[in-house]
């Protein structure tokens, strides 16, 4: 009689391989669930930064061209200052807004109007400067017309002797004995000259004490834009106005922080504002009028304004390509 022997090694083989099979599967199934889940974070992200880049190319494609900005600088400035935007912005690459960004900025300018009529100007600064966060260097159109609102609000509320109660950005103080026009400047970190145009009233050798005074809280800051053609000047990341200027150099300015060196005023109003950048390695001159090897020419009231804004030992000046 024969004893047969039954081998378990077949079905330890079929085990193994059903494993591996299902090992297979679970690591098929992880990948296109990855897959899935970054398709899915891409489209969000995709509506939610409202970014698109286009191409325009020779076929029967329409071609998409930006569109100007509109002006809104209140101070008078020479139509030949004004650089071409056909110039700044290469035509081959061009941004275009998502539909919910645009609703939703022209939701909050709409909103902001309704404050203003109503004397909420507070309130419609703080709309205004975050619809003008998420739309800047997107849609300049959009963000000239909150510049615009926004600068009317500051023209007076900020850069003028009105007082907002609640206002975070100004504060009416009262002159202690001793106090001079140098010591409150210093102490708010904007100019003296600043002071007096805040203060009409008041005179720089004859401040009385208890006499309330109007002041920023600086520093106030610059912010140049180059392919703008515009210089934003802010206080504690708020925009209060803008001046366009004209790039006379061929060469740009080296994108970076820069500081004021010293302020030359010229004959027949040729001013120069000088800049050097912290690092050292390049200068900056804005100038008004025609005047030979500089980088920036502003009007002869543009200049002089940002001269009694920017204190110079306080102050930053951002330049961005």
């Amino acid at each position: 009689m024969a004893i047969r022997f039954k081998s378990g090694s077949a079905p330890r083989s079929r085990d193994a391989l059903l494993w591996i099979i299902v090992g297979i599967l679970v690591i098929w199934g992880t990948w296109q669930a990855f897959r899935v889940r970054q398709q899915v974070l891409l489209a969000l992200h995709r509506h939610d930064s409202a970014t698109a880049t286009i191409t325009p190319h020779t076929g029967n494609r329409t071609t998409i061209t930006p569109s100007q900005p509109e002006a809104t600088d209140t101070q008078p400035i020479d139509q030949s200052l004004v650089p071409n935007a056909q110039q700044n912005q290469p035509p081959e690459v061009i941004h275009v807004l998502a539909p919910g960004l645009l609703m939703r900025i022209h939701h909050q300018i709409q909103q902001a109007r309704g404050d203003i009529d109503n004397g909420h100007l507070l309130t419609a600064r703080h709309t205004l400067q975050s619809a003008l966060r998420h739309i800047s260097g997107l849609g300049e159109k959009q963000a000239a017309t909150i510049r615009a609102l926004l600068m009317n609000i500051n023209f007076h509320s900020v850069l003028g002797s009105a007082i907002i109660p609640g206002d975070e950005l100004t504060k009416l103080i009262s002159i202690e004995p001793g106090n001079s026009l140098d010591y409150l400047a210093a102490l708010y970190r904007i100019t003296p000259a600043m002071i007096l145009r805040l203060n009409p009233g008041i005179h720089p050798r004859s401040m009385m004490a208890g006499t309330a005074v109007k002041v920023i809280r600086g520093p106030m800051d610059a912010h140049i834009i180059l392919h703008a053609s515009r210089i934003d000047v802010m206080i504690r990341r708020h925009f209060v106005a803008d001046y366009p200027f004209h790039l006379v150099t061929p060469i740009q300015p080296a994108p970076g922080r820069y500081r004021v060196m010293n302020y030359l005023p010229g004959p027949l109003g040729l001013d120069e504002w000088i800049l050097r950048s912290e690092t050292g390695q390049s200068r900056l001159v804005l100038a008004s009028g025609d005047i030979p090897n500089t980088d920036i020419r502003l009007s002869v009231k543009a200049i002089s304004t940002l001269h009694r804004m920017i204190n110079p030992e306080f102050s930053r000046i951002e330049v961005d390509p």
